[in-house]
Parts: C-alpha cells; structure tokens; sequence
C-alpha cells in the first residue's frame, strides 16, 4: 500500500501539485493517502478482510477518510 501512495504521490506531484500552491508536502501526502485509502475501503473484500483479521487498521483508516480536507494554517 505504501509504494501505491508513493507511485500516487509522484504522480500527483508531476501534474503541478506541489508545494507551490501554499498546501505543503505534507498535506500533499495526506491527501493522496486519503484519496487512496477512500478507494480502498470502497472494495467490500478489502473492509471484510480488515474487519476480520485488522479491524484496529480499519477503524484508523476510516477515520483519515472522514477527515476534513482543509489547508494548513501557514497556506491561508
């Protein structure tokens, strides 16, 4: 999963989404995770199999996708 967001990130950042736009890499990040995380959790195999066997993974994950997508303080 993390070499997917890697090649994600990569990709986002080639298209011109980098720091520049005041949202930092961090926040990049956090928003190719989320973004990755939301298509994973939507694939009912993948929530049944976390459910049974990493429901603490899944819990921490649904909580990311829920999360609010705002910019930084410094970026307003």
């Amino acid at each position: 999963m993390i070499c997917i967001g890697n090649v994600e990130f990569k990709t986002a950042k080639s298209a011109g989404y980098s720091g520049n736009a005041g949202y930092g890499k961090d926040h990049l990040q956090l928003t190719v995770v989320k973004g990755y995380l939301v298509k994973l959790l939507g694939n009912a195999r993948i929530v049944r199999h976390l459910m049974q066997h990493r429901p603490e993974f899944l819990a921490e994950f649904q909580a990311i996708t829920e999360m609010a997508s705002t910019p930084p303080p410094e970026a307003e």
